[in-house]
């Protein structure tokens, strides 16, 4: 599965959000321990509009930061990010499973044909 590059929306987002309290949907607790600096730069994500000017949850991240799971303020936005075009089987699974196990209508996301 391929998926569509962002290069600096991520950055932008995250600028735009700075300012707000980004509250995350009910029962959704973003990650600890963030590190922006290391979060920032070449993303591809299932799908990515702007401006983007709601809550921004980076929910679920692993620890090279190469996969990020991301939600909005509520659970109408959703997406999958990783540094590569492509996004392993496992990974994506993994990431689905925790979306859905997070009441996310994972059935619902628009994944991009590259």
């Amino acid at each position: 599965m391929k998926l569509w590059p962002v290069v600096t929306g991520v950055a932008i987002a995250l600028t735009l959000v700075a300012s707000k309290s980004p509250t995350p949907p009910k029962g959704v607790k973003p990650i600890s321990n963030f590190e922006a600096s290391r979060y920032l730069g070449k993303w591809n994500e299932v799908s990515f509009f702007g401006p983007f000017y709601g809550g921004y949850n980076v929910i679920k991240l692993d620890d090279k930061y190469q996969y990020a799971l991301v939600s909005g303020p509520n659970r109408d936005y959703l997406w999958i990010l990783s540094r590569t075009p492509t996004i392993p089987d496992a990974v994506k699974q993994d990431y689905l499973n925790t979306a859905r196990s997070l009441g996310f209508k994972v059935d619902q996301l628009v994944w991009v044909k590259q």
